[in-house]
């Protein structure tokens, strides 16, 4: 589809004639003709969100916008870019172009797309199956469409806490997969192969090794032609079907307005002692110190953290705190705040990775009647797949001269006849010289019962059989 040669949307059917001289090549059935389908141009946005340029792109941002905002092939008879949140599309753009390992000692583009789309189906399923290649989805978000990807530097939107969050309405389980596969198998059309099909294998050998049966499951990368990209996205997919991770529900009030699917947030979780985390709003501050709205009390066993939602600047800060000088109310710094504390402004402190958890929200519902949010999100565990580096591991082979040819062979037919009258025989070579081996030669003779193997044996690899004894 996007591609200088491969990116190829058509409202109505791609026709072409052929008209030619009937011969014995050329007759009988319809002949089947391929065609190399040239790419469409497309907008291209920089920083300011103006379009810079007009051309060919292997960007996933910009062609799913250029898909969602064409009226002749895509949905832009009812959405155009104003109804888009271009920002969130230059952003995922960059991302695209962002340069990772591409397994064989360079860097590459992290997303290419290299698709035709040939098949009727709704827009928005082609806009969210794309999409979904790449980590990311559409939502509709303040009155525009924007698109959301699983990224580990989206910035924390909010903290909740037991000053924010409705009582006896939070809920904490573990959820996976509960198939938990250990290979995934891709078809793909390998642009290596001058994109002939292949297949690409992807286990947990971990899982393996540790006497677990093959689980397979299929993965669809429509859109990517990379092997080494492949293989990203395929130990990824592993990795997310295998991980056990915790998913919150909580509700709140006014405080959830300000998060939306795909957002980072912070939420104090009972933790194993069965302690809720402290929470509230500023009475006081400065850069030096912060008053509290309760007391707390935080033992000198745990590593504590202060997390406080800058009201000014519209960011959290995370602080780390010694817990021996920190009951009470007040909390003082040696070192200040990066931004001054002013009353009102929400705070939370609890025990480093267990009070407090990361999550990535996945959905927020609210009540226009009372005002209540009901959000639910997924514990954030940080997994960025990289392509695998393949290594120079040393002489994989030590070719020494072949041994010196026989000058002399004789051969001994050995027979036996049996009482039911059948006959079975066995022929007998001796060489002369004697064979040797080292690299090919004995170093020994051969009629030694076992031979040593030294340094500069057949096989230098580490690991290998040098040095132990053969029998």
């Amino acid at each position: 589809m996007w591609r200088a040669r491969r990116w190829l949307v058509r409202s109505t059917p791609c026709r072409s004639s052929l008209k030619a001289i009937a011969t014995n090549q050329l007759n009988g059935s319809q002949p089947q003709v391929t065609g190399v389908v040239r790419g469409l141009e497309v907008d291209q946005y920089n920083a300011s969100l103006a379009v810079a340029s007009h051309g060919f792109t292997q960007n996933p941002a910009r062609c799913v916008l250029d898909y969602m905002t064409n009226s002749r092939y895509g949905a832009g008879a009812y959405i155009t870019t104003a109804d888009v949140n271009l920002q969130s599309f230059y952003d995922f753009s960059v991302l695209c172009n962002s340069q990772v390992p591409n397994g064989i000692g360079g860097l590459e583009d992290q997303h290419h797309i290299d698709l035709v789309i040939d098949k009727k189906k709704p827009h928005w399923d082609w806009m969210q199956s794309i999409s979904a290649n790449y980590k990311s989805a559409i939502i509709w978000s303040n009155g525009q469409y924007k698109i959301i990807t699983d990224r580990a530097d989206t910035p924390v939107r909010q903290v909740f806490h037991a000053g924010n969050t409705i009582r006896e309405r939070t809920s904490v389980k573990m959820d996976s997969d509960p198939t938990r596969p250990n290979q995934v198998t891709v078809e793909f059309a390998n642009q290596a192969l001058d994109y002939g099909m292949d297949t690409f294998f992807a286990q947990d050998s971990a899982a393996v090794a540790a006497n677990e049966p093959v689980k397979n499951f299929d993965l669809s990368l429509l859109g990517i032609v990379r092997q080494s990209e492949i293989q990203r996205a395929a130990e990824y997919h592993i990795r997310r079907h295998r991980d056990r991770r915790r998913t919150v529900a909580f509700a709140t009030g006014l405080e959830g307005i300000v998060v939306e699917p795909g957002d980072f947030a912070k939420v104090g979780v009972i933790n194993t002692d069965y302690e809720a985390g402290y929470g509230g709003r500023a009475l006081d501050g400065s850069s030096s110190y912060i008053l509290l709205d309760r007391e707390v009390n935080l033992q000198n066993s745990n590593a504590y953290e202060l997390l406080v939602w800058h009201s000014k600047t519209d960011s959290v800060e995370t602080i780390n705190l010694a817990s021996a000088t920190n009951t009470g109310r007040m909390i003082s710094l040696t070192a200040s705040f990066g931004a001054e504390v002013f009353a009102g402004d929400r705070w939370a402190v609890g025990i480093t990775s267990e009070d407090l958890m990361k999550i990535r929200v996945t959905n927020v519902t609210r009540n226009v009647e009372t005002g209540v949010h009901e959000i639910v999100g997924e514990e954030f565990v940080s997994f960025q797949a990289t392509t695998p580096t393949f290594v120079n591991c040393g002489v994989a082979f030590r070719l020494n001269m072949p041994p010196a040819q026989p000058v002399g062979v004789s051969v001994t037919e050995r027979a036996l006849q049996h009482k039911d009258g059948n006959t079975a025989s066995m022929l007998q070579f001796d060489v002369t010289p004697s064979p040797l081996i080292e690299a090919g030669r004995l170093t020994q003779a051969g009629t030694q019962n076992s031979v040593i193997l030294g340094a500069g044996s057949h096989n230098p690899i580490m690991n290998s059989l040098v040095g132990e004894r053969i029998r």
